[in-house]
């Protein structure tokens, strides 16, 4: 049976050590347009009688949002309350949207694509991750989480590599008839139409998703946020505030610095950014998977977990992981660190929205007039 071409894609993100903590339901968008690994989110709940506390169990942590946020989240139309229907609602029909402008994409170039249901489900901090064939026992973000889990990197939260496990959560694909009858040079030549030309000139730098053929197009269409001409001034300095302002306050540097020291002063170098703690680990997990003799030639479609490691290196690694972790924990909390960078964030965000709130107000207002029209 042929295969939309994915598997390569997935090859790339778990070498990467991406696919494990990004799907954990655990990484956070932060105000500085980051993807935080981890937040100090605190659980007080009661355990089960065995001991363990399941997702399903945990309540929702609750965020605090910025004033520049609450724009943002309006010019999106995206709420940081929305419950899981809202959400689910509307992702799938964003996800009927994507997939008509992919078939009328691949229609240009003289090929049938039928669109695919909505099936990938909703990820939530209480599970129900495509795929997943576990419940993690811990709530990201809090001391249980880094002592089992880590960063999420080797640890398999959600039990993605278990046998099987990836190929449960792909939905039907009404392509599949079609696709079996193809001939090789007709299925090549379908395939790079929605996909894009090999994944291997990830190498080479300058690639982007938004570059995977039909798909891709059509993803950019879904999710990256484009300005209309009269807002792309205002876009650029949102953009500038979030990469430059953010980064570059003096409370923001000496927190860091300060967490930093932490880590240091524990054992653990080479942590510089406290956006990404779990990078340095993240880097020699590529090394450790990339150095395997059969990862070059793996066929991912027979098994798209990719090779493993030796049992003792990968416990090695998981105990350094969680080790390095709990470090992580214990300097964010000893220093204070959610509370002091939120206030400091949302300091910053409430003077951007005051010198720019008439410019934020006409945007925010014209999205949600062309989302109801």
């Amino acid at each position: 049976m042929r295969n939309v071409r994915h598997r390569a894609v997935y090859g790339v993100i778990r070498a990467s050590g991406l696919f494990l903590s990004a799907c954990a339901g655990a990484a956070t968008l932060s105000d500085d347009g980051v993807m935080h690994d981890d937040v100090n989110a605190t659980y007080t709940g009661d355990r089960n009688p065995d001991g363990q506390t399941t997702l399903s169990e945990m309540p929702e942590p609750e965020w605090d949002v910025g004033p520049l946020d609450e724009f943002w989240f309006r010019i999106t139309g995206f709420a940081w309350d929305d419950d899981g229907a809202a959400v689910q609602e509307r992702e799938a029909q964003a996800h009927q949207v994507m997939e008509e402008r992919i078939a009328a994409c691949m229609a240009e170039q003289g090929f049938t694509y039928l669109p695919r249901d909505y099936q990938w489900g909703f990820i939530t901090s209480g599970g129900s991750l495509p795929g997943a064939q576990v419940e993690p026992t811990a709530m990201w973000g809090t001391r249980e989480w880094a002592e089992t889990y880590g960063f999420g990197i080797s640890t398999d939260p959600h039990g993605f590599l278990l046998e099987g496990a990836l190929e449960h959560s792909e939905p039907d694909d009404p392509n599949q008839a079609n696709l079996d009858a193809m001939s090789d040079a007709e299925y090549l030549a379908w395939n790079e139409a929605l996909t894009g030309p090999s994944v291997v000139i990830i190498d080479e730098g300058g690639w982007s998703v938004f570059d995977a053929g039909c798909w891709g197009s059509a993803a950019r269409e879904r999710w990256e946020i484009q300005a209309p001409q009269h807002f792309l001034a205002l876009e650029n300095e949102i953009e500038l505030f979030r990469w430059h302002t953010l980064r570059s306050d003096q409370r923001m540097v000496e927190l860091g610095q300060l967490w930093s020291n932490c880590l240091t002063n524990a054992g653990f170098l080479g942590h510089a950014d406290f956006r990404s703690p779990g990078d340095p680990l993240r880097a020699q997990w590529v090394d450790l998977l990339s150095a395997l003799p059969e990862w070059a030639t793996w066929d991912w479609e027979a098994d798209p977990r990719g090779p493993f490691l030796d049992p003792a290196t990968h416990a090695a690694f998981t105990e350094r992981e969680q080790a390095t972790a709990i470090a992580d924990w214990e300097c964010r909390e000893n220093l204070g660190f959610l509370n002091r960078l939120r206030d400091a964030e949302f300091e910053l965000q409430a003077e951007f929205v005051d010198r720019h709130w008439a410019e934020l107000e006409a945007w925010a207002q014209y999205e949600e007039s062309r989302r109801v029209n």
